[in-house]
């Protein structure tokens, strides 16, 4: 009595349930994705389970975007932001649909803005090149400074170099990056000695006696001569507009002009 009345149970429950899970493992919407930095791209990865080809996919992102992709690639800009992400699958051959959402986190973008200057030190043989972040926040930087030359510095949120009379650009470019993989980056641009000029309007270099050079100028009272390395050869007025510097080796040298004690810009020349 009590098998057949469980028999008729069974009969009566099985197809039914049978009905209710098809779409269940017919079709599993399921996707991956982490958290990230601002301007970084997202794989979102597809990782649904479904029976049939005929799914179609509906991805939003959380601010307005959407996309109807496998596996979409996605980039947030705003950082300190979380969005939520939603996936929704439907197979046209059954009829079963599927959704499911998950937060991401962007992480807040590191602060990248600095000050610098450069300032005339040991009796103009170098530059002392000085820069701090505005954000005393501490993160891994990576400074590029105006000689060409990279530093790296963790820890701190100020520099202090004592460079080289040897400028190759006339920026100052600051990488950071913060604990959590963040990168964010700043340019400033240098009003620094022109380097590259031969010549001025008021001033003139004649180097065309072996070693030695004759500066002419109407205008300026000093000049300091260095050579590549950025040692200081020697000092010198300007007399009746000229002066002369004998018995120099070959090679290349910087003629920096004074007005007033005033660093005013820099000549490079070279000593045949």
């Amino acid at each position: 009595m009590y098998r057949f009345l469980a028999l008729i149970l069974v009969s009566f429950i099985s197809p039914f349930a049978s009905a209710h899970d098809s779409c269940f493992y017919q079709l599993r919407a399921n996707f991956v994705a982490i958290n990230s930095c601002p301007d970084q791209e997202i794989g979102l990865s597809n990782i649904s389970i479904s029976a049939h080809k005929n799914v179609q996919w509906k991805w939003d992102f959380g601010d307005g975007r959407h996309s109807d992709q496998f596996n979409p690639i996605v980039t947030y800009n705003k950082g300190n932001t979380s969005y939520r992400i939603t996936l929704k699958a439907y197979d046209s051959t059954t009829g079963c649909r599927d959704s499911i959402a998950r937060n991401i986190e962007i992480f807040q973008r590191p602060h990248s803005e600095f000050h610098s200057f450069i300032k005339v030190i040991d009796g103009c043989r170098h530059r002392q090149f000085a820069a701090y972040k505005t954000n005393p926040i501490d993160h891994s930087c990576l400074w590029f400074m105006p000689n060409g030359d990279s530093i790296y510095v963790t820890g701190s949120n100020y520099l202090l170099v004592k460079d080289t009379m040897s400028i190759r650009q006339n920026v100052v470019r600051l990488k950071v990056k913060s604990d959590l993989g963040c990168i964010a980056e700043s340019t400033q641009l240098f009003e620094l000695v022109d380097i590259e000029q031969v010549n001025t309007k008021n001033t003139y270099i004649d180097n065309s006696s072996p070693n030695s050079l004759k500066i002419i100028s109407d205008k300026f009272t000093k000049i300091i001569l260095f050579d590549e390395l950025g040692n200081q050869v020697c000092e010198s007025v300007i007399d009746d507009g000229a002066c002369r510097i004998d018995a120099l080796s070959k090679g290349i040298y910087y003629v920096m002009y004074f007005q007033d004690e005033r660093v005013q810009y820099t000549i490079k020349t070279i000593v045949y």
